[in-house]
């Protein structure tokens, strides 16, 4: 039970970063546009696949 209380606060502290939401928001908001095209671009380093598992995660553990 300890180590679901640690993976989810990791996730919640990866979730915070502002950077990551702000590239997530524009990513969705502006779709294929030029701007929504960049903002993927910079979500696919190591920190943006964290951010979008982390998302994935949450998903779950609210839906089940």
């Amino acid at each position: 039970m300890h180590s679901q209380m640690m993976d989810k606060s990791s996730i919640e502290e990866i979730l915070k970063n502002e950077e990551m939401q702000r590239l997530h928001r524009d990513m969705t908001r502006n779709a294929m546009s030029e701007g929504g095209f960049e903002a993927r671009v910079q979500m696919m380093t190591e920190e943006g696949r964290a951010y979008h598992n982390a998302l994935k995660q949450r998903q779950k553990n609210t839906a089940g």
